[in-house]
């Protein structure tokens, strides 16, 4: 993990803490989401969130791809896109990644 991540998880136990955010204009959306795992406890709620947040991203891609190519092309699309993602920091940006995806969804007729 990046220190930008570490620094929302700080952002998140301020949030579940005082119910404030400390830095307003940081992601407030992603500082909620991340409360959600935050009763796990460390560490098994940074690697529950990380899977669950890519789990988003890959499902996202996946439908987003079969508008376009056949649903094993679309899996094979999305596999060669794992490495980049398990990478991408912070994770947020994954996250903006798979709305882009639904709203282009959204957007496309029969979305």
């Amino acid at each position: 993990m990046s220190e930008e991540s570490w620094g929302y998880w700080v952002f998140a136990r301020v949030l579940s803490e005082t119910g404030e955010f400390i830095i307003p204009d940081r992601s407030p959306i992603y500082t909620v989401y991340l409360t959600l795992f935050r009763w796990m406890g460390y560490p098994a709620s940074i690697h529950t969130e990380y899977v669950v947040t890519t789990l988003i991203v890959v499902l996202a891609l996946t439908f987003l791809f079969k508008r376009h190519m056949s649903l094993p092309v679309a899996i094979i699309a999305v596999l060669l896109w794992i490495p980049y993602l398990q990478w991408a920091e912070p994770p947020v940006q994954k996250l903006a990644l798979a709305c882009s995806a639904c709203a282009l969804l959204l957007g496309q007729p029969g979305g």
